[in-house]
Parts: C-alpha cells; structure tokens; sequence
C-alpha cells in the first residue's frame, strides 16, 4: 500500500523537495539529505509513513547523485565507471541502497528531512579501484636515515580534489605513490590516503604517526586535479624513507587540501 502511494507521490508535483549532500574525506562518508511534502488528498493515516518513504528515496537518489561525482582517479569518476561496466553499476547501486538513516526531522511547515549516510567502505573500494599489477619503482638509491612515521602532502591552496586512488608525481611526471606502492589489503581497508582540511589536522591524524614527513605540493595535476605534484628532491625524500619504513606500503599518507568536504 505505501509502495503505491509512493509511487503516486514521486510522480505527482510536489513543494519542498530538496537535493542535498556531499562527501566527507576525513571520515571517509557519504551523506545526503531527502526531503518530503505530505500529500494531503492522501488520508492522513497514511501521509507520514509515505512521505517518510519519499523522503528516504530521495535522499537514495541524492546518495547516488553524490557518488556518481567521486573520482576514482584523475581521469575517470565512479559514473565512468558505472557507464562502462554493468557489474560496477549495479555493484554501486546495490551497496549505496544499504545506506544508514541518521535522523529525521519533521519541520514546522510539515515537511520531513531524513539525513542518511554510507561508509566508503573496504567493499566499495574493491569494486572500484583498479589493482595495479607490477612493482612499484622507487628513484631513490640510498634510505633515509630520519626516523619519519608517515608523510603529509600539503597541497593547501591548489585546488586539489580527493579521489579514491590519486597519485603523488615529481616534476619529471614519475610516480612517487600510488596503488602500486601499497598494500592491497591495506588499500581497501584504510584507503590508499588520508585527507585533512590544515595542516594542524593533518599532523594529528593517527595515520601518519607523531613524526610526520610534510612536504609542499608544488600543483596539480591531471584532469580531474587529484594528483599533487612535489619537487623532485622531496620525490626521493619518500622513497628514500621507504626503503627503511613501510609509510607507503601500509598507506601512511594524508593530502592537505581545502576540498575535503564536496
């Protein structure tokens, strides 16, 4: 019965429906928000549970709307994907419908909010970040003799956007770190960076332990601007800390940019 009068409901015109939403990089969420008018030529026994399901299917379409916009690498976004591969597409579809309901909120002028939420989770990522086959190469030909426990890309101002497996590149376009350089199992379970607002947040992050590498992003790169680009000199910096500390193979890396919430 409800299905119906949702179905009724979602094709007739309705006030106060609102699409909102976005992506939280430092928690690694998803949240979107449906909103919902009551009907009233409904009977009113059945207004609040419809429109609470309007509501709930909304936000799974904004929920969709919002992943579809997330860059998995710096050329391609999850609805690239989804156009190319059905399995991706319904994999997708299928995970985000799982989605958590954090609150409702029925307002004075008889709307009702619903905020929901998924997790971008170890089993999203597989489905959607290519396992790079191959050994990583590293540019430097001695260890670095500092005892650095992570390393913190600060690439605030450049506009840089956070993707699911973005790469870090020297001046000469070599890459520094990227899925090749980590653990797949350490990729889907923590992903493959961390993201962080300031560099203040950055150093706090557990992530990249209480003695952090930062170097300075000097742009980005790509066509989606998910890849910082340092010197070449700090280039060697990380992987010269790499030979002796597995910072990059268990994935001990945040970008610093403004963009963390989108």
């Amino acid at each position: 019965m409800v299905q119906i009068i949702l179905t009724f409901l979602l094709s007739a015109s309705w006030a106060g429906i609102k699409v909102e939403g976005y992506v939280e990089w430092r928690t690694q969420v998803i949240r979107a928000t449906g909103i919902a008018a009551p009907n009233p030529s409904l009977p009113l026994a059945v207004q609040r549970p419809a429109m609470l399901e309007a509501a709930k299917q909304i936000a799974l379409r904004n929920l969709l709307q919002i992943v579809k916009g997330v860059y998995i690498n710096s050329e391609t976004t999850v609805e690239n994907a989804m156009l190319k591969s059905d399995v991706i597409r319904s994999k997708v579809e299928g995970y985000i419908r799982d989605f958590r309901i954090l609150k409702e909120r029925y307002m004075s002028d008889g709307t009702l909010e619903v905020d929901v939420e998924v997790t971008i989770s170890d089993s999203l990522r597989e489905v959607l970040i290519p396992k790079e086959e191959g050994s990583p190469q590293f540019l430097a030909p001695e260890p670095l003799p500092e005892d650095y426990t992570g390393v913190i890309v600060d690439a605030s101002g450049l506009g840089l956007r956070p993707a699911l497996a973005p790469k870090v590149l020297d001046e000469e376009g070599h890459e520094v770190y990227g899925t090749k350089f980590a653990r797949w199992e350490k990729v889907l379970k923590v992903g493959l960076v961390g993201y962080a607002s300031n560099l203040k947040e950055a150093k706090a992050d557990p992530r990249v332990g209480d003695k952090p590498l930062v170097v300075e992003a000097i742009r980005v790169s790509g066509k989606g601007k998910t890849d910082p680009v340092i010197s070449s000199e700090d280039a060697l910096r990380i992987h010269a800390l790499a030979k002796v500390k597995p910072v990059l193979a268990e994935c001990r890396v945040v970008f610093v940019t403004e963009e963390v919430v989108r």
